[in-house]
């Protein structure tokens, strides 16, 4: 088998290098050069770009650029990780996405990119990882936003601050309501034994911990949202 990760792959190829396993780094037209060695997870292939290698039967793709094409091969699974200098030594924070069967195949990779083993989450089905990507986008670019309107308060008062806060959360809210749309017949099964995630939101168990954050957010901007009679400037 070959495994082939996509997207970001100088790191993920360090993290992987270090955990021990053959990687190759693949331009997306030519084939693996080395076969499998040992384990049949023992060789990697990374691809760069947008052009995929040539998938055989046995192969496995990691997917983790984002927009997800659309439709994905039926032998991949998605992935989220948020680069860090301490990722190569300690692991990556990680998300995946796909069915218990992909996820199983992959899941000595995703140990070994991961800070210990089943030290990731399976976040729901392939479109979770790209929603919890965006999620984390908007967040901190928003906040960073916020941060810069600080000094705007001796002299605008609150407003900017105001408009700002309710930027974000619509946001964040549309995020959530598409993902929740996209995701709805995603058929989740956890692969993990699943933590108490927002216990207090009504959910079912087949949903997933994406899909179960974005009705959490969805709850909360509708709680704080403010009518418009409750600017502070007014």
């Amino acid at each position: 088998m070959r495994l082939i990760v996509t997207a970001r792959p100088e790191p993920v190829l360090a993290r992987l290098n270090r955990a021990g396993f053959c990687c190759e780094l693949l331009d997306g037209t030519h084939p693996a050069s080395r076969s499998s060695q040992g384990k049949e997870t023992n060789y990697i292939g990374l691809c760069t770009g947008n052009t995929l290698p040539a998938l055989q039967a046995h192969d496995l793709l990691i997917y983790a650029d984002t927009p997800i094409p659309n439709p994905l091969p039926a032998n991949a699974i998605t992935a989220a990780w948020q680069d860090s200098p301490f990722a190569e030594q300690y692991g990556f924070q990680l998300a995946a996405g796909g069915s218990v069967d992909m996820l199983k195949r992959a899941e000595d990779i995703l140990d070994a990119l991961a800070p210990l083993p089943r030290g990731w989450l399976h976040a729901g089905g392939l479109l979770a990882p790209q929603f919890l990507s965006q999620l984390s986008h908007e967040v901190g670019s928003g906040l960073l936003g916020l941060a810069s309107l600080i000094h705007t308060v001796p002299f605008a008062a609150f407003q900017p601050l105001w408009l700002g806060q309710q930027q974000i959360q619509a946001k964040i809210k549309a995020l959530a309501i598409a993902y929740q749309q996209s995701s709805q017949n995603e058929h989740y099964q956890p692969f993990h034994a699943r933590p108490p995630l927002f216990d207090f939101v009504s959910a079912t168990n087949s949903d997933s911990p994406a899909h179960r954050l974005a009705q959490l957010l969805i709850w909360l901007c509708e709680q704080s949202a403010l009518p418009s009679s409750s600017n502070p400037d007014k």
